[in-house]
């Protein structure tokens, strides 16, 4: 039995000025389709509440062994979430049409500066960072 994972796609992201750095605009739409699919073929729904909040004892008592992963914050949610359920046994396909990703700022960085943006000279000046 396969259930779709959808991470973080919520409407907060899409209000932030980053939102017009998304790796991929049409984000939404596509989670969507992936969501009504799901839907139509009668997929469960689970809320989180927290981190790991029961998902692998709701997956197992409900006899589910594959997944789709798709969401927003792709390096940070989608790709883990993927990698840890492939980790715990489970079958994983990572729709990656319907996943985005933003710059993220630095804290200790002056604004507007993003964390995984950095150039080969920023990085090769100081190699203790590498």
């Amino acid at each position: 039995m396969k259930a779709l994972l959808v991470s973080d796609v919520q409407e907060s992201f899409r209000q932030r000025e980053t939102w017009a750095l998304n790796s991929n605009p049409d984000v939404v739409a596509q989670v969507g389709r992936m969501v009504d699919h799901a839907r139509g073929a009668g997929d469960a729904v689970f809320t989180k509440t927290a981190h790991n909040a029961g998902l692998q004892q709701y997956l197992v008592e409900r006899g589910i062994t594959e997944l789709a992963v798709c969401g927003i914050r792709t390096e940070q949610r989608a790709e883990t979430t993927t990698g840890v359920a492939s980790d715990l046994g489970y079958r994983v396909d990572f729709g990656v049409d319907a996943t985005a990703t933003m710059p993220i700022e630095r804290w200790d960085a002056p604004a507007g500066r993003f964390a995984a943006i950095r150039t080969v000279d920023e990085l090769t000046e100081q190699t203790d960072r590498i």
